[in-house]
């Protein structure tokens, strides 16, 4: 795999921000502040304030300013009120909702991910080799204990056993660390800090990060460390360095994020998109600009028409990760005639998606060239990160 990506991770006292940049500039942006609210990952002693079974819900107090919504499901009796819960977040608080809770936790590491209470072998789907598959599935069989199950991470291809082994130990460490604390937890309290931005984006992209540049030389240790032993080679692609040796310097990086806060973003045939967030839905509109000019009652304009959309298939899929756009999302492309040319365009918005971390679903497009697709939320979206 070529290593084409490059990390820049600049952390002080009031957090982090991690950028993650590709040949073309800045591929994904995250920010995390230290006094923000727990984040998606995140495991607490919460008390249950009220159950709600007409909703299927409890809704759990964890210290935050709207208690989180934690399905009944998920429990082997429904709770009573005042009652103690160990719960994890799952999706952050987010228009006005409370944070999404889960009573299943889970420990993401950099290749796996330990499901202390849910038994099972799974992988990711990114990881599409068979043999591999059946590699790992064997080696994991002989790790899992009872009642515990485990997620091989993209990032687990090509593991060696022994890399397997020190993951699954720290992990299994951090969860008897978790429990030890819950026992005398006043609640509502924070027992464990879910997987941050940096180590998250090294884990998603560890086969093709070239190199990860640190501006603080105790977070460039802290991350040599969780990769040491796990990911060969990677800890010595992680180096310090000032951040008045990077190259593009950090106000460089913050005003390429800025940019992408833009509705209108160009494409090189000359047409453009139309960003349009809104509290339900975002909407991307494709216009054909002067690559097409009046495409409409032209019979030769199919070629053009299906060159600027598949243009636009591709520029959508890298803005909805770098503007980490989640939710519903419904495109309108530039109408063309030919069936055949629809199912091309859908086909490209599709395989420009599979590179994104996120989990997404595109519905086939209808004949006002709408496309309907979700994105899953990870996180605030860039505009919230950078307000």
């Amino acid at each position: 795999m070529t290593r084409t990506l490059r990390l820049f991770i600049g952390a002080d006292a009031d957090g982090t921000e991690a950028a993650l940049l590709d040949g073309r500039g800045l591929l994904e942006y995250r920010v995390e502040r230290r006094a923000a609210p727990s984040g998606a990952g995140n495991i607490h002693c919460g008390r249950v304030s009220r159950v709600e079974k007409g909703l299927g819900a409890a809704f759990v107090d964890i210290g935050e300013e709207r208690a989180g919504f934690l399905p009944l499901a998920d429990l082997a009796a429904i709770p009573a009120e005042g009652e103690t819960l160990l719960v994890q977040v799952v999706r952050e608080a987010f228009g006005g909702k409370g944070a999404r809770l889960t009573a299943r936790p889970t420990l993401a590491g950099i290749l796996l991910v330990l499901t202390p209470a849910t038994p099972g072998i799974s992988l990711s789907a990114r990881i599409d080799d068979i043999r591999e598959r059946e590699r790992l599935v064997m080696l994991v069989e002989g790790l899992v204990r009872e009642g515990e199950g485990v997620v091989a991470r993209t990032a687990a291809a090509g593991a060696s056993l022994d890399s397997l082994k020190a993951e699954m130990a720290r992990l299994r460490a951090a969860w008897v660390d978790v429990q030890a604390r819950a026992e005398t937890a006043e609640p509502p309290a924070l027992l464990y800090r879910g997987e941050d931005a940096a180590l998250r984006l090294v884990a998603e992209n560890a086969g093709r990060l070239a190199e990860v540049t640190v501006n603080s030389r105790r977070e460039a240790e802290r991350l040599q460390a969780l990769c040491d032993g796990v990911l060969p080679g990677m800890a010595e692609r992680i180096l310090h360095r000032p951040e008045r040796e990077w190259s593009p310097s950090r106000e460089e990086i913050l005003e390429q994020a800025e940019a992408a806060l833009e509705p209108r973003v160009g494409l090189p045939s000359g047409g453009s998109l139309l960003f349009e967030p809104g509290q339900t839905l975002t909407a991307v509109d494709v216009n054909s600009g002067r690559a097409v000019g009046d495409p409409y009652g032209r019979a030769d304009a199919e070629p053009t028409l299906l060159k600027t959309n598949l243009e636009a298939a591709a520029e959508i899929a890298r803005q909805l990760r770098l503007r980490n756009i989640g939710g519903i999302v419904v495109i309108d492309f530039i109408d063309m005639r030919e069936p055949r040319s629809r199912e091309r365009v859908v086909s490209a918005l599709r395989n420009a998606l599979a590179a994104d971390p996120a989990p997404t679903r595109v519905e086939p497009m209808s004949r006002l060239g709408l496309v309907e697709m979700t994105r899953r939320r990870r996180g605030p979206s860039l505009r919230a990160m950078l307000a």
